[in-house]
């Protein structure tokens, strides 16, 4: 219990960019997902869109987590 506090102070910040690069993914799904014929490859595409674009290296260390 002593270390809660301490955690919600790291966890919040990669939940809000969670949230922030889950919103753009929607809206980027809805402007370009029609030009992919899966979902996975719209993702990837998304993906090095989102990374090229980012100056954030957290960016790329939450995308590794997540393959």
């Amino acid at each position: 219990m002593a270390n809660e506090p301490q955690r919600r102070k790291a966890i919040i910040p990669w939940q809000q960019e969670f949230e922030q690069i889950e919103q753009e993914w929607i809206e980027w799904y809805r402007a370009n997902g029609t030009q992919y014929n899966t979902i996975e490859g719209a993702w990837y595409a998304f993906k090095a869109q989102l990374l090229e674009n980012s100056s954030s290296s957290e960016v790329g260390v939450w995308f590794e987590d997540q393959a």
